[in-house]
Parts: structure tokens; C-alpha cells; sequence
């Protein structure tokens, strides 16, 4: 298995104030009952975005999200914003996030450490962000089908849960770390692997002649 481990150190922070508009907002939508079990879809009126941006502006200790596709900038200042206040922030993305018109490597700022899944058979198709303590000490865990761009929040036809519990926060947790650990494990297989994929390639366009 092809993986690589990627770690942005340079690029700029633009730091701003929070804003609780966007948490206020989050409270009013998520906090209407004890235990937060919310499901929303897009299109439609929720606001999925500003919720998004209300748990990440919320949280206090620790944000861990691994996003097949993540072009938001808004979502991404937030996310250094929370870094530059002392938030715990880990990133996991497919490497399809630096080609083309994705903008992360330039978004993310240096005290993000950001994990890159390669592999040449396979994809990170994860939509997740995991909140430790967000809203008032909850343990919050956002997945589902939207990608963090606004193809996937606004226009294209997705689901998105919210919900809230130790145990499944634990869950999902447990998951993303043994998905980092294996990036950050299989980093000296790259070697190897490049070149049975190049082996596959010669194969391949020997095949087609």
C-alpha cells in the first residue's frame, strides 16, 4: 500500500476573532434537545455550512478531520483559527486534494499538521470532522456523503449527521488515528510501490498497443 505523509510548515495564518453569530447559530439548531441526533440534506435550508462553522468556532481542545475533497476557505481559516486560540486540529485528505483547482496547500496553515493518503488502488473517501469538546463539553461527531466545498454543502444532493456520545465519538476517533498511524507508518513503502505502479503502467500500455 502506497501512503505518504505530508506536513505543511509555511504557509501563512491569518488570525480573527470568533465569531458567535456562527456558534450562537449552532447552539440554536443543536442543542434543542438532551443528546444531539440530528440528520440534515443538501440542498435545503439548514445551513449546514454555518453549523459546520459554529462546532469548529465552538470547540476547545481537539479537532480531527479526514475530508476526501476540502476547497472551503472559510472552513479552512476557521480550522486555523482554531489551531492559532490552542485547538488540537489533525487533517487527514485524500491526495486528489492537490490537484486540479483544490486550494488546501495553500489554505491550511503551518501549525496544522496534514496527513496525505496515496495509494494507488484505493481512495480516503472520509467526510468527517470529530469534535472533542464543542458546545458546552460535548463529545460531537459530523460524517456523511458532503465533501467540505460548497458543491457539497450548498448545491449537490448529500446527507449529513450530527451526533453526539462519548462512545461513539471514541468510535470514530479510534478509526481516524489508526488511519494516521498508518500513513505515518507506511511512509518508507513510497520506493516500492512507485515502482510496481510503474511496472502496472508499462503493463498496461503494452497491453493496449
Amino acid at each position: 500500500m502506497r501512503i505518504i505523509l505530508f506536513v505543511l510548515l509555511n504557509a501563512p495564518l491569518t488570525i480573527c476573532s470568533v465569531s458567535r453569530s456562527y456558534i450562537d447559530f449552532a447552539k440554536s439548531i443543536l442543542l434543542q434537545e438532551t443528546v444531539i441526533d440530528k440528520i440534515f440534506f443538501v440542498p435545503g435550508n439548514q445551513r449546514p455550512k454555518q453549523l459546520l462553522l459554529g462546532l469548529i468556532q465552538s470547540e476547545k481542545s481537539h479537532i480531527s478531520a479526514a475530508l476526501f475533497r476540502f476547497t472551503d476557505k472559510d472552513i479552512a481559516q476557521a480550522l486555523v483559527n482554531a489551531a492559532e486560540r490552542g485547538v488540537h486540529v489533525d487533517l487527514i485528505v485524500d491526495q486528489g486534494c492537490f490537484t486540479g483547482n483544490q486550494k488546501i496547500a495553500h489554505i491550511v496553515a503551518g501549525k496544522i499538521p496534514v496527513y496525505v493518503y496515496s495509494h494507488p488502488f484505493s481512495i480516503m473517501h472520509h467526510k468527517m470532522f470529530l469534535f472533542e469538546n464543542a458546545l458546552e463539553g460535548k463529545h460531537i461527531v459530523w460524517h456523511g456523503s458532503a465533501n467540505a466545498t460548497t458543491s457539497g454543502l450548498l448545491k449537490n444532493e448529500e446527507c449529513i449527521s450530527i451526533r453526539e456520545g462519548t462512545s461513539l465519538y471514541q468510535l470514530f476517533f479510534e478509526q481516524f488515528e489508526g488511519l494516521k498511524n498508518r500513513i505515518m507508518q507506511n511512509v518508507q513503502k513510497i520506493k516500492k510501490y512507485e515502482h510496481l505502479c510503474y511496472l502496472v503502467r508499462w503493463m498496461n500500455a503494452k497491453t493496449s498497443k
